[in-house]
């Protein structure tokens, strides 16, 4: 079986026009996102007490993001160590103080609570503290163009604790957690997510046009609505997840079904094979050539009349031996293969079959060397596309955000600002690539969340509060030139072209004796004795400044004119000049 992507996967021109890593950020996090979470928070705060309100700002929630953020790159073992003057982070300091950091964490809000229905209400959602939240996102996420090849995986935001929808999967490295499906394309970019809560809420949320495939199906159908029908885009998954009812749903989704026959045909030699799938070309009104393809690893008791071979009858056969069975159901075409390797893995597909055969490299013990054996091409699709969502989770390793609470939502708001963070990453570097700009360096994942980061914390105007008496004028002049260092760091694009509270900061340091200005009408050449620095300069009859990089630096000044003995000027620069 083959297949076209018929999709396009230029990115449209509002999100090529998000050039810094800012921006790329509030495209997820975008203002009016912002301005709901100010609005909670603060509802919530007077509702707590009404007699000490929060009064948040924008500008706090946007520093306390970027102080998240900065705790992400930099580890220390405890929040306040973030404010220590011998070990802490200046940007996080100068954005706000400790006190006023743990007052936003303790009122940061997102939904309000009392407008919670009560339970057995349909209406009633376990997530309503978060779901403004988890809407937003998805929204954002999936705004962006699809990748052709999507996974549909687990994934775990570890935390213990206490909360009736905490997971326990013993084969994950965090065992404990709230439970996440994801789908996310080969790069590892989220496009749609969703929260585990209980069975019941995958029922519920099924609409009137589609089918009741189980748990673990109705999660495929809910996650895949973004998908656009009829664009050859590939689904994989795991054995979790995989049925014959929910891959011929997903391949006849929004196209005309042509019943057939649910009995395995076993494909014995290769000629066999061509005229099975020559004889399902033959059928009337074929409907394969735009479908929503499907692939993932499966369990051989979902298969009706499974022919396949077992893991008993496998373990008799050499290694890299494999057989495949083909059918038709309800005018999908559908690939069952068994292969061997350490084990038997079986595979169902709509998008591949066992042919082209290629050859992998395996250890083999009894022969203590690398042997080459068959390998089912259906094997290597699902290898080639199946781990973004791992990579995504690597992305989110590295650099996790530390923080810790005994309120779920805090948790699971704080691993989806990791997730936007990756995806605003993963999206700068693709902006970058379709722009093909010159010189273009990819900024790597450290890199952007320290300018995110950067542009969050100096959000606004500075309210900078002195402590304690105001200091002798003298010692406050003795202490900042023992800070004089090398020059300052240049802020990011977006805090520069902000249009608040950036003034020229003067000196008044004494100027230089050697900072003079000269008329020259010609060419000059200016030698330093410092060092031997050559300037070259050409003047147009224009005026020119020289600093030298000493204030006792000889300077010799020729002209052409003087050259060619031809200069009126000849008697003044007949000698070394000393600028002073």
């Amino acid at each position: 079986m083959h297949y076209n992507f018929e999709g396009k996967l230029d990115l449209p021109q509002n999100i090529l026009e998000l050039v810094a890593p800012y921006q790329c950020f509030s495209y997820f996090f975008t203002d009016s996102f912002i301005d709901l979470i100010t609005r909670e928070s603060n509802l919530f705060s007077t509702q707590k007490n009404p007699n000490k309100p929060a009064n948040l700002t924008a500008i706090n929630i946007r520093r306390f993001l970027g102080v998240c953020t900065y705790m992400s790159v930099s580890s220390l073992p405890r929040t306040r160590a973030y404010w220590r003057n011998d070990i802490g982070v200046s940007n996080s300091r100068d954005a706000m103080t400790i006190n006023e950091f743990e007052k936003i964490k303790n009122t940061l809000h997102f939904n309000d609570n009392h407008t919670i229905a009560e339970k057995g209400d349909p209406k009633y959602d376990k997530l309503h503290k978060i779901r403004p939240l988890i809407d937003h996102l998805n929204n954002r996420f999936s705004s962006i163009p699809l990748e052709p090849q999507l996974a549909i995986d687990e994934q775990i935001c570890a935390t213990k604790c206490r909360n009736h929808m905490k997971q326990y999967l013993p084969m994950k490295p965090h065992k404990w957690g709230f439970k996440f499906y994801m789908l996310c394309g080969v790069t590892g970019f989220s496009y749609n997510f969703e929260m585990y809560t209980g069975p019941e809420n995958f029922f519920t949320k099924l609409k009137e046009d589609e089918p009741d495939l189980g748990v673990t199906g109705n999660v495929v159908v809910h996650l895949t609505r973004i998908v656009p029908k009829n664009l050859n885009h590939c689904i994989y998954f795991d054995n979790f997840y995989t049925s014959v009812p929910l891959m011929v749903y997903l391949a006849n989704h929004g196209i005309y079904r042509v019943k057939s026959k649910d009995i395995f045909t076993k494909v014995i030699f290769l000629h066999d094979l061509f005229l099975c799938v020559q004889s399902l070309g033959k059928r009337e009104n074929p409907t394969f050539d735009f479908r929503l393809y499907s692939l993932g690893t499966v369990r051989q008791n979902r298969l009706p009349n499974n022919k396949l071979l077992g893991e008993k009858e496998m373990k008799q056969l050499d290694r890299g031996t494999c057989e495949e069975y083909v059918t038709n159901i309800d005018g999908v075409d559908l690939s069952a293969v068994a292969w061997k390797d350490n084990k038997t893995v079986s595979m169902l597909s709509t998008a591949y079959g066992e042919l082209l055969l290629h050859k992998v490299t395996r250890y083999d013990r009894k022969q203590k060397k690398n042997i080459s054996i068959n390998c089912p091409n259906v094997i290597i699709q699902y290898n080639k596309h199946m781990g973004g969502k791992d990579l995504l989770d690597s992305h989110i390793g590295r650099y996790k955000i530390p923080l810790r609470s005994k309120k779920w939502y805090f948790e699971n708001f704080f691993h989806l600002l990791d997730v936007s963070l990756i995806n605003a990453w993963l999206l700068h570097n693709k902006i970058q690539v379709q722009n093909e700009k010159e010189n273009m360096v990819e900024k790597n994942l450290w890199e952007f969340r320290l300018e995110v980061a950067e542009c969050l914390c100096n959000m606004g105007p500075r309210n900078e509060k002195k402590r304690g008496r105001p200091s002798n004028g003298t010692q406050q002049l003795i202490v900042e030139k023992r800070k004089r260092g090398p020059a300052a760091h240049i802020p990011p694009t977006n805090i520069r072209n902000d249009e608040t509270s950036h003034w020229i900061k003067y000196d008044s340091s004494r100027q230089s004796r050697a900072q003079k200005v000269a008329t020259i009408m010609d060419c000059i050449e200016v030698f330093s004795t410092k060092l031997s620095v050559i300037r070259k300069v050409v003047l147009q009859g224009s005026y020119t400044a020289f600093t030298c990089m000493n204030s006792f630096s000889l300077v010799y000044i020729y002209t052409k004119a003087v050259a060619n003995n031809t200069s009126p000027l000849k008697d003044k620069f007949d000698k070394p000049v000393l600028l002073s």
